[in-house]
């Protein structure tokens, strides 16, 4: 699995964070951020009698109802090397590598 990365306008793909398909965004001033949203969502079953009901594939009969509660915004204090790829790219060819310690990202 993969995490995404915010940095400036770009998102970008990686694998050496938590692997979780979290969030994260790099500050202007270099910072590592961790954004976590967690427990905003309820999660409603639909039921065999509506009409957009998938037999086939039971996992897509769940809808998301945001409960009004908010997500968070946390200092990911990292350390090592962070490979990142294009995510919208299909050859990748692209890619950065960037040196972070204790959640700052360096040169």
């Amino acid at each position: 699995m993969s995490d995404y990365v915010i940095w400036g306008s770009e998102t970008w793909e990686t694998r050496d964070l938590t692997r979780t398909c979290s969030m994260f965004f790099i500050t202007p001033n270099n910072e590592l951020f961790m954004m976590d949203t967690s427990g905003c969502y309820d999660y409603e079953m639909t039921g065999p009698e509506e009409l957009h009901y998938d037999h086939d594939h039971i996992w897509k009969n769940w809808n998301t109802i945001p409960n009004g509660t908010h997500g968070t915004v946390k200092p990911f204090f990292f350390t090592g090397w962070i490979d990142l790829i294009p995510q919208y790219v299909s050859d990748r060819p692209n890619t950065k590598r960037i040196h972070v310690i204790d959640g700052l990202v360096q040169g």
